[in-house]
């Protein structure tokens, strides 16, 4: 990630089930960036076997008006 584009990444650890754990220490990384889309998905062959990163949020259905 640091190579590409986000040098001030924070440490990375991967839990046993798979989870992805970012140490933030400082400012939050942005999820949503542009350099952060490229960076994943360079460096996405590199996530051990069942590994997955989290997609982006999805906004819940707005509820039916009654008729």
């Amino acid at each position: 990630m640091r190579s590409h584009g986000l040098p001030d990444f924070p440490e990375v650890t991967v839990s046993s089930d798979g989870l992805i754990n970012l140490d933030i220490k400082g400012d939050r990384v942005d999820a949503f960036s542009r350099e952060y889309g490229a960076a994943v998905k360079a460096c996405e062959s590199m996530l051990p076997v069942g590994a997955g990163l989290p997609g982006a949020p999805v906004a819940p259905s707005a509820p039916s008006l009654p008729s």
